[in-house]
């Protein structure tokens, strides 16, 4: 499978688990949840800080911005400030160019280290399966029918 082959995958991946998030019960968006401290709202966005990070930062280049899960009150909140990110993400898995996945980056905390933007993307793509699963766990366990993506539909 190729990244541009990922792209309706990921395109909605923030969206449905906001969507499945908003059947809990007031007040659970923002309650420990996942482990002792950490809330959906904190997993979510962490979510969109790695997209931000991964995507924003290493391989577009552009400046850090930092999110903070206070700054997000509802999903609403967090839905509104993911779509642009998302819809950028979106274009860059779709218009990528083999050259620009091959381009090599140089970690810029452990300059010894080094990745293809093809290798960057895919680590996106599994650490946010990952935590979508982790997310939809909670929704299951809650009763509500959760939102698993899945890449061969």
């Amino acid at each position: 499978m190729s990244i541009a082959e990922l792209t309706p995958v990921i395109a909605d991946i923030p969206f449905q688990l906001l969507r499945s998030v908003r059947q809990l019960p007031q007040g659970e968006f923002t309650a420990p949840a996942l482990s002792a401290s950490r809330s959906l709202r904190d997993v979510l966005v962490h979510l969109m800080k790695a997209e931000q990070v991964w995507v924003g930062h290493v391989i577009l280049r552009g400046e850090k911005v930092p999110l903070w899960s206070a700054d997000f009150i509802s999903a609403d909140d967090l839905q509104d400030a993911w779509e642009p990110l998302r819809k950028r993400t979106v274009q860059f898995f779709q218009d990528a160019t083999p050259q620009q996945l091959a381009e090599v980056i140089v970690d810029e905390y452990e300059p010894h280290i080094t990745f293809s933007v093809e290798l960057a993307l895919w680590h996106f793509v599994t650490h946010e399966f990952f935590h979508a699963g982790e997310i939809s766990l909670h929704l299951g366990l809650n009763g509500i029918q959760p939102f698993v993506p899945e890449i061969i539909r």
